[in-house]
C-alpha cells in the first residue's frame, strides 16, 4: 500500500505526543526536590525549559538543512539521550557538584531535542497538506498539549506513587524511552511525499463530520468523569476499610 498524507498525518500524531512530555516536570519536581534538597530552586529547571524555547528556531533551520529524516533522529536522540542521564543523576547512579546546574543544562537539551521532533512534524504536515495545512497542525497542536497527562497517566496507573516518593523519580526512565520509541515508530511513515495530493479526499462525507467530532468528544468527557467518579468512590472505600 503507498504511503499517503493520511499515514503521514497519523505519524505525525504519534511523534509529536513526544514533544509534550517535556512539560510533565511536576510528575517528578516534587520527588526530585526533596531528594535533592533543592528548596525553591527546583522552579529553576523548569524555568530553564521554557528559556530555551527562544532559540528552539534554530531547529526549524536544522530541519531545512538536512531533511525531515535527519532531524528526527537527531532530536529523538537528543531528547531521549538527556533525559536517560537526568534519570540516571537523579536515581542516584552517579553524583554531580551542582545539581541544579545539571538538571537545568540536561532539560535545556531535551526541550531542544523535542523542539527538532516538532519542527520535522510540521514540516511534513504544512508540505504534504498543501492549502489545508491548517486544520492538520492544529490537530497536531492540540495533541501535543494533552501528551503531558497521557503520559503522567499511564505511568502512574502501572506504577502507583506519592509525588514525594523517591521511586516517582522512575518515570524519568520511563519519559526517556517514550520520547525514543515514539518517534522511532513514527518515524519510517514520516516523509514528504513526491506529489502531495490536493482537495478533499477524506472518506467521512463533510456534513457529518461535525457530528462525528462533537460525538467524539461528548463521548471523551463522559469517560474522564466517569474514570473520576469511579478513582473517588475507589478512594472513599479505601478510607472506610482502613477507618474501621
Amino acid at each position: 500500500m503507498a504511503l499517503s498524507r493520511w499515514h503521514t498525518l497519523v505519524a505525525a500524531l504519534w511523534a509529536g505526543i513526544t514533544c509534550g512530555f517535556l512539560y510533565t516536570y511536576g510528575t517528578f519536581g516534587t520527588a526530585l526536590k526533596d531528594k535533592f534538597d533543592l528548596g525553591t530552586q527546583s522552579s529553576t529547571i523548569s524555568t530553564a525549559q521554557v528559556a530555551i524555547g527562544l532559540i528552539t528556531f534554530t531547529s526549524g533551520l536544522l530541519t531545512d538543512r538536512i531533511g525531515v529524516g535527519p532531524t528526527l533522529l537527531v532530536g529523538a536522540a537528543v531528547n531521549a539521550g538527556s533525559w536517560l542521564v537526568f534519570g540516571a543523576i537523579a536515581n542516584g547512579f552517579f553524583t554531580v557538584p551542582a545539581p541544579v546546574v545539571w538538571f537545568s543544562l540536561l532539560a535545556c537539551c531535551a526541550t531542544w531535542g523535542g523542539a527538532c521532533v516538532t519542527a520535522a512534524v510540521f514540516t511534513v504536515l504544512a508540505k504534504n497538506f498543501v492549502g489545508q495545512s491548517a486544520a492538520p497542525i492544529g490537530i497536531a497542536k492540540a495533541w501535543v498539549g494533552v501528551a503531558a497527562g497521557v503520559a503522567t497517566t499511564v505511568y502512574v496507573g502501572f506504577f502507583p506513587t506519592s509525588d514525594e516518593s523517591p521511586e516517582r523519580l522512575g518515570y524519568i526512565w520511563f519519559l526517556s524511552a517514550a520520547c525514543f520509541l515514539g518517534v522511532a515508530l513514527a518515524a519510517p511513515m514520516l516523509k514528504l511525499l513526491a506529489e502531495p495530493a490536493s482537495g478533499d479526499d477524506l472518506c467521512i462525507p463533510n456534513q457529518w463530520r461535525y457530528h462525528l467530532l462533537t460525538a467524539n468528544t461528548l463521548v471523551l468527557i463522559a469517560t474522564t468523569a466517569l474514570a473520576s467518579l469511579l478513582h473517588d468512590s475507589m478512594n472513599s472505600t479505601e478510607r472506610t476499610v482502613l477507618s474501621s
